[in-house]
């Protein structure tokens, strides 16, 4: 997005997620929760269209919004997919659009970083690899079904199925609160 669009909107107290979840993402929409709480309480609203990311990026945007002490509003534009999704959950008031998407899903392990240095221990390394993993999906079921009031065996359930939600069907399983 422009700078000076993403100027205009933090004048106006709103958000955006356009891209996917990473590490420049969290740092600047939480460097933009930061400036709009110490400038006051008033209302902010996060809109969301991103294909979802990285899971720990996620985490840090969600934490930054349930410390937020201004109330935040999340609106799915198009789709909240993946880690989106975890984002979506951190804010107070969680809405879509008619037309919008959410996607809860059980994530992927990535050939990222993990396995950037592999060495002659690889079984050892591969399991500390998936028990990140693991670690990564309880925090996971446990936002989602913190926020849903549905018991963490449904929730993997949902995101064993791994399908797409319509904005009716993601209200009808408590991940927002109204569809608009």
């Amino acid at each position: 997005m422009d700078k000076g669009v993403h100027n205009v909107l933090l004048k106006s107290r709103v958000i955006c997620l356009n891209e996917r979840v990473n590490d420049g993402e969290a740092s600047r929409i939480s460097e933009a929760l930061i400036l709009l709480n110490a400038e006051g309480d008033a209302p902010i609203t996060l809109y969301i269209n991103s294909n979802g990311g990285n899971t720990d990026a996620g985490f840090s945007i969600y934490d930054m919004l349930q410390h937020s002490v201004a109330p935040v509003t999340g609106i799915v534009q198009q789709k909240a997919y993946s880690a989106a999704s975890v984002v979506l959950q951190g804010c107070h008031t969680r809405k879509a659009l008619k037309h919008a998407q959410l996607l809860i899903h059980n994530g992927s392990i990535t050939m990222d970083k993990e396995f950037d240095a592999l060495g002659p221990d690889l079984e050892r390394e591969v399991l500390e690899v998936i028990n990140k993993c693991i670690k990564k999906r309880t925090i996971m079921y446990d936002i989602y079904a913190q926020r849903t009031g549905k018991s963490v065996e449904e929730i993997e359930e949902i995101c064993l199925a791994g399908k797409e939600l319509s904005a009716d069907e993601a209200k009808d399983i408590g991940l927002i609160d109204e569809v608009i």
